[in-house]
Formats: structure tokens, C-alpha cells, sequence
């Protein structure tokens, strides 16, 4: 066997190229110092404050709806929040741990 069946260039159980999916599911270190800068290091379920070397990253809209792995579609996320999101949206997993409307309920209060 070549080692392109273990990539998943020629290996149907591993390989979404005939999906039309996007294959690039990483970014560079570059682009991850640009999503800590824009989200403060923070992450965006709790608000939890993270050094750039704790931070992971996770998606704004799910993957699985065919949306790609890019700056604009990726958020900071603690460790705990981004080993719950799996194909959620970042909506979908706040609302599924109880953090949507937080802000606007404090504000409606005042």
C-alpha cells in the first residue's frame, strides 16, 4: 500500500474529496493570532479568559452545513466548550449549555 491510502487520497473511508467539502480543516499560527486578537482571548461560550497556547479553535457556523475552515467562520473556545461543540454552531452550543441571552437578559434588567 502507498502511503496516500493513509492520507485519504486514495482511501474512500478517509478521503472527502468527492464530497465537495472543504479539506483544510486547520489554519496556520498566523491566522489563529488573528482569531485570539479579534475575540480578546476570550473564549466565546463563558468569557473565560485563555493565554494564546490554551486556546482552541471553533466554528461560528457547523462544519457539517459545508461551511469552511477560515478566519471568518472560527472562534477562541476553551478546552471544556470546544470538546462539547462537535457539529454544533457556536448558537446551537450556547443555547445547549444555557449561555444565549445572558447579556440581553442583564440589560432588559436595568
Amino acid at each position: 500500500m502507498s502511503s496516500e491510502y493513509f492520507t485519504g487520497a486514495n482511501n474512500p473511508r478517509l478521503s472527502i474529496r468527492d464530497s465537495g467539502r472543504d479539506e483544510h480543516r486547520t489554519l496556520n499560527p498566523l491566522d489563529r493570532q488573528k482569531i485570539y486578537a479579534r475575540d480578546k482571548g476570550k473564549c466565546q461560550v463563558c468569557g473565560k479568559d485563555l493565554e494564546l497556547f490554551e486556546i482552541q479553535i471553533g466554528h461560528k457556523k457547523a462544519w457539517p452545513s459545508d461551511e469552511k475552515t477560515i478566519v471568518q467562520n472560527s472562534v477562541v473556545l476553551c478546552y471544556k466548550h470546544y470538546r462539547v461543540q462537535g457539529n454544533l454552531s457556536l448558537l446551537e452550543l450556547k443555547e445547549k449549555l444555557g449561555f444565549s441571552g445572558e447579556k440581553e437578559k442583564k440589560k432588559k434588567k436595568r
